[in-house]
């Protein structure tokens, strides 16, 4: 509701800035979880370990489509049958 009509759902009750901020927190959390597992995967960090993966992700948004979730969702499905 937040995304769709921020006045509207201000005006029903729900406290928009503090959804913004938690979305952006959990968003944040759940990419260094991402990055710590990544580490963690390869047994080792350096300072471009996810230039690789960050190609492989665009090309699967761009194969999909990028204005529609499913369309990201069937094109990661696709790059990942294709690299593995």
């Amino acid at each position: 509701a937040v995304s769709d009509n921020p006045a509207l759902a201000a005006a029903s009750g729900i406290a928009v800035d503090r959804i913004i901020r938690l979305v952006w927190t959990i968003g944040g959390a759940l990419a260094a979880l991402g990055g710590v597992f990544l580490g963690l995967y390869f047994n080792a960090t350096a300072w471009n370990m996810g230039a690789t993966i960050l190609l492989l992700m665009f090309a699967a948004v761009t194969l999909g489509g990028l204005g529609t979730a499913f369309g990201a969702l069937v094109g990661s499905l696709v790059i990942g049958l294709v690299v593995e």
